[in-house]
Parts: structure tokens; C-alpha cells; sequence
């Protein structure tokens, strides 16, 4: 939404994708997304796996492995693969998918459909 761009920082954090005040249709808006996702799940999920690492490596969590009863039967710690459910990226992702559906079915409905909203005014929301 932000051409790459972290609105907060200023900093550019993803790859140019257009400003969306030029956009004319929603596949313009889901192309930019596409193309912002395909940059950045790949950094996402290299850190995720680092901290994973780092983790298991330096800091053990036994009071909360012990709530898990897949630890408590292998007996071997959540980050060590003690868990089938190890992730809670995951979680966030799964909640990320909705977000961006309902953004996308909002940003069609109220600025192509209805014209309630123009992507200018869009692009003025900051966090």
C-alpha cells in the first residue's frame, strides 16, 4: 500500500510496487500484493527458522514444554521438535490471510464499486 515503503520509518522495506492512488482496478491492488508477498515470505520464513534455531540453542522453555502433551511423551523439548504444532507464525499468517481478503473485498467494494472512498484517501491511513 505504501510502494514499499514503512509509512512509520520512511524506510523502504519492500520492493516498488506502484503507488496505489494510480491503480485502476483491484488486480492492479492484488499484483502489488503478489509482488510485495513473493519479496518478503522468503525473508519471513529465513528469520522465522533463525529464531527457531536460536532458540532451541540458547533458550529452553521447559515450564511451557511441559503443557504439551506431545513433549511430555517423547520428552524432548518444543523446539526440538518435541511438538507437532511448534509455530505460532503460523497462527499469525493464518489471521494475515483473512486481513488481506477483507481489505481486498473493502478497497473493491468502497473505492471501485460504490466510489465511497478514493485510494488517495486510502493511501493517507497511517498506522
Amino acid at each position: 500500500m505504501y510502494n514499499g515503503v514503512d509509512p512509520r520509518s520512511g524506510l523502504k522495506v519492500g520492493i516498488e510496487t506502484g503507488d496505489p492512488r494510480e491503480f485502476t482496478c483491484i488486480e492492479d491492488w492484488y499484483e502489488a500484493y503478489r509482488k510485495q508477498w513473493d519479496y518478503i515470505n522468503p525473508l519471513v520464513v529465513r528469520w522465522a527458522n533463525q529464531k527457531k534455531h536460536l532458540q532451541n540453542a540458547y533458550y529452553a522453555t521447559p515450564f511451557h514444554d511441559v503443557l504439551h502433551p506431545d513433549v511430555i511423551k517423547k520428552g524432548i523439548q518444543i523446539e526440538a521438535g518435541g511438538c507437532k504444532y511448534t509455530s505460532t507464525i503460523g497462527v499469525a499468517r493464518l489471521r494475515m490471510f483473512a486481513d488481506v481478503a477483507d481489505s481486498f473485498i473493502a478497497i473493491k467494494h468502497l473505492v471501485y464499486q460504490e466510489h465511497t472512498l478514493s485510494a488517495f484517501f486510502l493511501s493517507l491511513q497511517r498506522y
